[in-house]
């Protein structure tokens, strides 16, 4: 929990750009570090340290495949684009079963949050009551 206490301290993210944890595309194309979207995660979810151990490596993998996109320069914008998108939600489809029920319902809200028309939380969760 020191690890995360340290990410939340050093998290100087403008407020105004505050979207999900996992969408750090916005803003410059400056992406977050796994350390500051855990921190983020587990502000808004409430992770255990369990949890937040299970989740770093996949958000550090996710970082890395975007990096190595990121440097491909046969790829197009458009084809980059589509493979970061595919990357994300890979990603969160690994995070979403590490998280309780009602984890789950703030974290297919944020995506869903994150992308208006987009790839949020297609299939239904059982409930359809709004949730905090």
């Amino acid at each position: 929990m020191g690890m995360t206490a340290v990410a939340m301290a050093q998290d100087t993210t403008d407020p105004s750009q505050t979207q999900s944890p996992m969408q750090g595309r916005r803003g410059r194309g400056q992406q977050q570090s796994p350390e500051q979207q855990l921190a983020k995660l587990t502000q808004e979810l409430g992770l255990s340290s369990d949890q937040q151990q299970q989740i770093l490596p996949l958000l550090q993998d996710q970082q890395q495949k975007i990096r190595a996109l990121a440097m491909d320069s046969s790829l197009s914008m458009e084809d980059r684009r589509t493979q970061v998108q595919a990357i994300r939600k890979d990603t969160n489809s690994q995070i979403e079963p590490l998280l309780t029920d009602e984890q789950k319902q703030k974290f297919e809200a944020a995506m869903g949050s994150a992308h208006p028309g987009g790839q949020g939380g297609g299939q239904p969760s059982g409930s359809s009551q709004p949730q905090m």
